[in-house]
């Protein structure tokens, strides 16, 4: 049955946020950016993390690869891969060009001595699941199985044939709502169910709660406020969250004031470089819940670690070539 949410939506997101004015005003106030506000200042947190020092601990690291998603998860010497950023292309010279599978293959081997329990899919555009045909198929990686929407777009069917090739246990059905563990993690998926037409490829995203040593993270993927997906990912979440993953990058049409207000994110995080984020959102995000803002492309990376006391941040310090202008 629809709901009066999915009426106010469908007038505009706009009627349900000004309906919806008060709650966004009582969380200005109440986590004080209202004053942060009018003090005024920078709003994103640039420099200041300490460097992580790698090491069997419960941890979301945020690769740097630009404005592209690729996210491992550890906890207790298991891990997992949210995303697999963009797939090389040939650049101008015919060599490969655009795309950070490499690093990412590295990383994991790096870090997680090449084994991922699964590897989850959130949409299929190139800076998300671009880099899953090479990153599954490569030496040294070995993938327990794979978590997606099912779909035909050219990168489901990669990710499909790199699964058959590998042996890789695709799951593509029963994902809304699916809770199980990573080590001292526990994970659902969220937004995994048929494809709401009005939302488009990017409020389809499947996104991932976290929950680990009395802390929960929200990795929201591309999601947007052209329908209700936001309001449906806060419903489900149920509270406060310590960690936001921005969604779509800090892009304009994400990260709406009401989703915010009711969210009140401690922590939010940007897979992007720092210019290329909306004015907009980063205001949004100071004004209506004080969030403390990072961004991927300022610290190399960000390893949010999951400790008894909360949730602590660190700069990977990792700048493959290309990244940011440097090479």
């Amino acid at each position: 049955m629809m709901t009066i949410r999915y009426y106010l939506f469908a007038i505009h997101p706009i009627v349900y946020t000004i309906l919806l004015l008060p709650a966004v005003i009582v969380s200005s106030i109440s986590t004080g950016g209202l004053w942060r506000w009018v003090r005024g200042g920078e709003y994103m947190t640039r420099e200041g993390l300490a460097v992580y020092e790698f090491g069997g601990r419960d941890v979301i690291h945020f690769l740097n690869t630009r404005s592209e998603d690729a996210i491992l998860l550890e906890s207790d010497g298991h891990f997992a891969l949210i995303d697999a950023a963009e797939h090389s292309r040939p650049g101008a010279d015919g060599q490969p060009a655009g795309g950070h599978e490499r690093y990412i293959i590295d990383y994991i081997q790096r870090v997680a001595g090449g084994n991922l329990d699964f590897v989850l899919a959130t949409h299929p555009h190139i800076d998300h699941m671009g880099g899953f045909r090479t990153i599954l198929r490569a030496d040294g990686i070995t993938v327990g199985r794979a978590y997606a929407r099912p779909g035909e777009s050219r990168y489901h069917a990669e990710l499909a044939e790199a699964c058959a090739e590998k042996g890789i246990e695709l799951i593509q059905e029963g994902l809304d709502g699916l809770q199980f563990t990573l080590g001292n993690m526990r994970l659902t998926i969220l937004n995994g169910g048929p494809d709401d037409p009005r939302a488009g490829v990017n409020g389809n995203s499947m996104c991932l709660l976290v929950e680990c040593n009395g802390s929960n993270a929200l990795l929201a993927a591309d999601t947007n406020y052209a329908s209700d997906t936001e309001m449906r990912l806060a419903d489900a979440v149920g509270g406060r969250l310590d960690l936001l993953k921005v969604g779509h990058h800090g892009y304009d049409g994400s990260n709406g004031p009401v989703y915010l207000a009711r969210l009140r994110p401690a922590t939010a995080v940007y897979t992007n470089i720092y210019d290329w984020i909306n004015i907009n959102v980063k205001r949004r995000f100071a004004l209506v819940s004080n969030t403390t803002q990072l961004c991927t492309g300022d610290f190399g990376g960000i390893a949010a670690v999951f400790g008894a006391g909360g949730v602590g941040y660190y700069a990977i310090g990792e700048y493959p070539s290309g990244i940011g202008g440097m090479e």
